[in-house]
């Protein structure tokens, strides 16, 4: 009980030490994982161009061809170009997001027109759905850093709200598991007070019939 105790208020910690770190900074993931991605790119390409020369270097046949250093070269620049602009991925990620609301609010938008073309009276609320994506997605498009910092202090606020009710949650259930257990075993585990019967050796009666003494007593 204690292990699961102290794994979920691990999980609660986690989550509330993040939603922290997204209020105060809503473009701490983002700038982490850009700034990961173009560390990685740059080590692919460090690694090719190396490779190369040491191809070329070396009396060995199997020589690298040009095109290999070309290629390697041009991932260079890329991971360098992503590592100096840390909002690059963000806007990548935004802007793909916005095509994809722009793409279904048409869609929609098509779908509740042809609802009202044939007379159905239920073409009002998708249509106000598709609009609505739309415009959300056309404004991402156009500004796609604007809106991620506020969607993910939301998140933020989600997850700090969350990893607190689990780390209160978990420990009213640890004390109620407790609690539960005692009722079930009030003797903690020790072993129950249990009768004992010693018999004496047996004595001969007066009338020539034996007699058992017999003495009980009680032992924990």
């Amino acid at each position: 009980m204690k292990k699961m105790l102290k794994n979920y208020s691990l999980g609660a910690l986690a989550c509330i030490v993040m939603g922290v770190a997204l209020m105060i900074n809503p473009h701490i993931i983002t700038d982490v994982l850009n700034t990961a991605v173009g560390v990685l790119i740059i080590a692919w390409a460090a690694v090719g161009i190396i490779g190369f020369i040491a191809s070329r270097s070396s009396d060995s046949r199997e020589r690298q061809n040009v095109f290999s250093l070309v290629g390697d070269v041009i991932m260079l620049l890329l991971g360098v170009y992503v590592f100096v602009n840390p909002k690059l991925l963000e806007t990548i990620v935004m802007t793909a997001l916005g095509i994809y609301l722009l793409c279904s609010g048409i869609s929609k938008l098509a779908s509740a027109l042809h609802i009202k073309k044939y007379g159905n009276d239920r073409w009002l609320l998708p249509l106000i759905t598709a609009v609505i994506s739309t415009l959300m997605g056309g404004f991402i498009i156009a500004a796609p850093t604007l809106l991620s910092g506020s969607i993910m202090f939301i998140v933020g606020v989600v997850l700090t709200v969350a990893g607190i009710v689990n780390f209160v949650s978990g420990f009213s259930a640890a004390r109620e598991l407790k609690k539960l257990m005692r009722e079930l075993d009030p003797d903690g585990g020790k072993p129950a007070k249990r009768e004992r019967v010693r018999r004496s050796a047996s004595k001969e009666a007066s009338d020539g019939s034996r007699v058992i003494d017999v003495k009980s007593y009680d032992e924990e």
